[in-house]
């Protein structure tokens, strides 16, 4: 990973999933890894959304 790259944490992540594939070959493994990913983000984006709402909710 670069730190001189303002987009160094998309390529990080990109060069990740280049990893991840070369590890585990095979299209399936791809799959799995993109939708464990998506997940993963889904649940952060949702547990975020919630504990906004709940604050907000206390704040006013």
């Amino acid at each position: 990973m670069n730190p001189n790259r303002i987009d160094s944490a998309y390529h990080f992540e990109i060069g990740q999933t280049f990893e991840f594939i070369q590890k585990n070959q095979g299209i399936n493994s791809l799959v799995t890894y993109f939708f464990y990913s998506m997940l993963d983000r889904l649940v952060k984006y949702l547990i975020l959304h919630s504990l906004i709402r709940s604050v907000v909710m206390v704040l006013f």
